[in-house]
């Protein structure tokens, strides 16, 4: 799972300030409406990753064997965007634990992560219920470790929350009685997602990189981005295959997004954490209007000097 890795998996970012240091484990825990027998086989067998956790999977449960993932659906397992977690110890069906052996390419925190494993423990809650615990461990006092802390820490909960979703068959992310925040807030955290879609959709980099934090990351199924200059290199590019296509006299492939079902919450004072389903619509080449592709978005947003920005922001693309 993602939070096997970014402990998806996988939605704080990189980015994030880190207000004090804190070394201690960062753990989670949920009721996953399933037995422990099909829990434990949606984490341990190839198949039942793929189920829930990425479209290709792919592991070896043994000690010293390997989980692989690519959260890339264009992706394959053995490229740069493969995530390889070694075993490190498992009881059937009560615990595992597991370490990342390499991470993807560009992945915010090459040093930190190398001390960083996670054990995951698994036990009845009630009949055809289990109660999932998910303890993450290995971080430091240096900025790097403090900064991945704070990712795994949203990550390892959306990881939790996808699985819980995979045998619910509704959404669990967010308790129903999470604070709705205040209306000044929500307006702009509004204002401030709205800008972000305007923006991509109208190829503006500028506008596009003014709503994020100045070393925000986006986890894009896997593929990071981090910080103003990769972060505005993702419309610079969409600028440069809309002139290659006109220059081939080619339809210019502009994207444009339909957000639905958002919810807005505020875990804590000055953060929010902005859900949403998207899809994105373009001009086929006989002139008709397609989808292109749909998936889930989970934003991560703080306030900074009065002002709502994006540090995190974390894209699903469905595939099945």
């Amino acid at each position: 799972m993602r939070c096997m890795v970014s402990m998806a998996a996988l939605v704080v970012a990189a980015s994030v300030s880190v207000r004090a240091q804190d070394v201690g484990p960062i753990s989670h825990e949920g009721v996953v409406e399933s037995s422990v027998e099909q829990v434990w086989a949606a984490f341990t067998t190839s198949e039942g990753l793929r189920s829930w956790l990425a479209p290709h999977a792919e592991i070896n449960l043994k000690v010293g064997g390997l989980m692989r993932t690519n959260y890339n659906p264009q992706g394959q397992l053995g490229d740069a965007g493969t995530i390889e977690n070694v075993i490190l110890s498992f009881e059937p069906q009560r615990m595992i634990s597991i370490k990342v052996a390499k991470p993807p390419a560009n992945f915010p925190f090459p040093n930190a992560v190398r001390e960083m494993w996670t054990v995951l423990y698994f036990s009845p809650a009630s009949p055809g219920r289990t109660n999932v615990r998910e303890v993450t461990l290995g971080f430091g006092p240096d900025p790097e470790s403090q900064r991945m802390r704070a990712f795994f820490n949203h990550g390892n909960a959306s990881t939790l929350s996808q699985l819980q979703r995979r045998f619910a068959g509704k959404s669990v992310l967010v308790p129903a009685d999470e604070n709705l925040g205040t209306y000044e807030d929500r307006i702009a955290v509004e204002d401030v997602m709205a800008r972000y879609v305007w923006a991509v959709d109208s190829l503006d980099a500028d506008g596009y990189v003014a709503v994020f934090t100045k070393n925000a990351v986006i986890d894009s199924n896997g593929n990071f981005s981090k910080g103003h200059d990769e972060i505005r290199k993702i419309v610079t590019s969409l600028i440069q295959r809309r002139d290659d296509n006109k220059a081939k006299g080619l339809p210019p492939s502009n994207l444009y997004h339909v957000i639905s079902s958002v919810r807005i919450t505020f875990p804590k004072p000055g953060e929010a954490l902005h859900q949403s389903y998207w899809q994105t619509v373009r001009r086929d080449k006989d002139g008709r209007m397609i989808a292109a592709a749909m998936g889930r978005s989970e934003d991560h947003l703080v306030k900074q000097n009065g002002k709502w920005l994006i540090q995190f922001r974390k894209l699903t693309v469905f595939t099945e």
